[in-house]
């Protein structure tokens, strides 16, 4: 849904955001119910960088490989992450992770 979603985003087709929008509900219901998925988490992490929001992607980052999460190779390579890419917290989660 991530990958799809980026792609309408950056045709500036609305519809992506609201998908994303949608997504980031369902992840926190799960969330909510105390389910620990770290791929879950992840596509929580990927849709808010996406959605620009870079402060909570990274919030959420750090609490997944806090919790386990270690795919940072992954991360480097996954074109939703590329709003954070420059940003030096995001380099300093995935030498953890």
């Amino acid at each position: 849904i991530v990958n799809h979603a980026h792609l309408r985003v950056v045709a500036g087709e609305e519809s992506g955001r609201y998908d994303l929008e949608q997504l980031l509900v369902k992840l926190d219901e799960v969330r909510s119910q105390g389910i620990v998925n770290m791929d879950l988490a992840y596509w929580a992490v990927s849709a808010h960088a996406v959605l620009g929001r870079s402060d909570v992607a990274l919030q959420r980052l750090e609490d997944a490989i806090g919790r386990g999460w270690r795919h940072a190779w992954w991360a480097r390579h996954d074109w939703n992450m590329s709003t954070l890419a420059d940003d030096s917290r995001y380099r300093e989660l995935l030498q953890r992770g």
